[in-house]
């Protein structure tokens, strides 16, 4: 899986917990990164940020969306905006799900399962 957002520390943390839990995770901390790293990557699942300088999490999703690979990859928006207006704009990008930071643990690894991985 991939866990993408700029802040690095809990990018990494999160990356770590989630190795911890038997999952192989890696962490990036822009979307141009994100877009570099998954074709090669191919995780199942992705977390992204929203707000992240440059390419934001909105785009990100858009443009894995618009490829082959993005096609079969849960996108899971992990962020700090919990609006329904916000839930609205990451279902209109292509996101599985939106998580409001902070989120559970317990949140997270149901949606992870539901990939089976």
């Amino acid at each position: 899986m991939l866990i993408v957002d700029d802040n690095q520390d809990a990018a990494t943390s999160l990356a770590e917990l989630l190795s911890f839990e038997g999952h192989d995770a890696r962490a990036v901390f822009c979307g141009e990164d994100t877009l570099k790293l998954i074709p090669t990557f191919r995780p199942h699942i992705a977390f992204l940020d929203l707000n992240m300088p440059g390419m934001d999490g909105l785009e990100t999703a858009k443009r894995c969306r618009s490829e082959s690979w993005g096609q079969d990859l849960k996108l899971v928006a992990l962020t700090g905006m919990g609006r329904a207006s916000d839930i609205d704009r990451t279902r209109a990008a292509g996101f599985d799900a939106h998580l409001t930071k902070p989120a559970g643990l317990e949140d997270m690894l149901r949606l992870i399962a539901e990939v089976n991985i």
